[in-house]
């Protein structure tokens, strides 16, 4: 990817204009795995069978078309595949900050209708794949660890790339990866910084705040396009049967650090007098931590909404227990975080990670909880290395050049 006139290449592969503060990157994630239901295997075969009759490496469309071979604009033609797009967050490898609120929200309707090519082959018209069928805005990131972003649906021509349609639509997939180039207005998180000090500073630690690019406006979504490798770790499967899949192949080892729970569904005792205080109606001593969270939020809410005439003492004692409750919760998270992102519970965990956890509602915690235990079972498989092992190649194959990694990421400012 080679900078346009007037754009300077950082070592991240961002491309920026300093005197106008815009810039474009390529973002890149992986796809899920799709539902390839009774339609899209029919479309498929008719596929295959007019695949299989054309010479390869021509262009298609310069074909001789008999006119029993169904090639006609309809819908019978296409497959759909749906994917987290672009994430609501700070990415520490780049230094570039798409967590500004509302940023990514208001560009949702700039990806809609974008072309999918091919390996960001756009400078011939004949490498078309497809199109960007359908964009909206996932507030509650309910597949993606709780975060926000924009999810999309692609729609891809099966006959005149049947490979590629087939690729998306295996389980697992083998086209399982998408790369976006976006343009976008920026501002320096250091605004009286020089310049040259900012760009190698870019990533670091600086007056107790990371030296970033703040993304302020998306400008346009260039084009979409279908790569090897994806780098987006909040992509996950959207589809029911997905999660089930996923749990078979990244099953907790026993390699696991000392006390790792990963899988197990968690529990706690109570009394009965415990449970009457805390307002829960379950049978038997062993609570599951989902009802113990829901008390939890319940009660604290309640002290905060009763008037000064009430008395508020029991409910004061409920409130401890409950933010007891959800203090173990968030222990348990950040447990899992270390192990993801450092392969062990101890350690000093990035401190914007770690503010994130620190001020996540139950809600935010629970989906942040699976997600760390899927990043930390996938981290410590029964089998097979590690997933951070090789990553220098991994990165090399999706054009992706290596950084250094930051020591220390404090909270990120707005």
């Amino acid at each position: 990817m080679k900078p346009k006139k007037g754009f300077t290449a950082l070592a991240s592969n961002i491309f920026v204009h300093d005197s106008k503060a815009i810039g474009y990157t390529q973002m890149s994630c992986e796809l899920p795995v799709q539902i390839c239901d009774e339609k899209t295997q029919k479309v498929l075969g008719e596929a295959s069978l007019w695949y299989f009759n054309q010479p390869k490496n021509s262009v298609h469309d310069n074909v001789n078309v008999q006119p029993n071979q169904k090639l006609t604009l309809t819908e019978d033609r296409y497959v759909y595949a749906n994917f987290r797009a672009l994430s609501e967050v700070f990415l520490p490898n780049r230094g570039l900050d798409f967590s500004k609120p509302g940023v990514l929200k208001s560009a949702v309707e700039l990806l809609q209708g974008r072309t999918v090519y091919p390996n960001h082959q756009f400078q011939d018209i004949y490498n078309w794949l497809g199109v960007v069928s359908n964009a909206y805005w996932d507030a509650k990131g309910e597949k993606s660890g709780g975060i926000p972003g924009i999810n999309c649906e692609i729609k891809i021509d099966a006959f005149l790339n049947y490979r590629i349609a087939s690729g998306l639509m295996m389980n697992p997939p083998a086209v399982n990866a998408m790369s976006l180039t976006v343009f976008f207005e920026f501002e320096y998180s250091h605004p009286h910084m020089e310049r040259w000090k900012f760009w190698e500073m870019l990533g670091e630690e600086v007056d107790g705040e990371v030296v970033r690019i703040i993304v302020t406006k998306i400008i346009r979504f260039f084009e979409a396009s279908l790569v090897p490798v994806g780098e987006d770790d909040l992509a996950v499967n959207h589809n029911e049967n997905a999660e089930e899949d996923v749990e078979d192949l990244s099953a907790a080892s026993q390699q696991l650090p000392k006390n790792s729970n990963v899988s197990e569904e968690k529990t706690m005792k109570l009394t009965e007098e415990m449970k009457q205080k805390l307002g829960i109606k379950f049978d038997g001593d062993d609570v599951p931590e989902l009802e113990l969270l829901k008390a939890a939020e319940m009660l604290a809410g309640q002290v905060v909404q009763l008037s000064s005439e009430t008395n508020i003492e029991s409910l004061k004692k409920q409130a401890e227990l409950a933010g007891k409750l959800l203090d173990e919760k968030r222990s348990e998270v950040i447990r899992l975080a270390k192990i993801a992102e450092l392969g062990a519970d101890e350690g000093e965990l990035e401190k914007v990670l770690l503010d994130q956890i620190n001020e996540a509602d139950y809600e935010r915690l629970e989906g942040l909880h699976k997600y760390y235990e899927k990043r930390a079972s996938e981290k410590f498989p029964n089998n097979g290395r590690s997933s951070l092992e090789g990553s220098e190649e991994i990165h090399e194959a999706g054009n992706i050049p290596k950084t250094k990694e930051t020591k220390r990421l404090p909270k990120v400012k707005h």
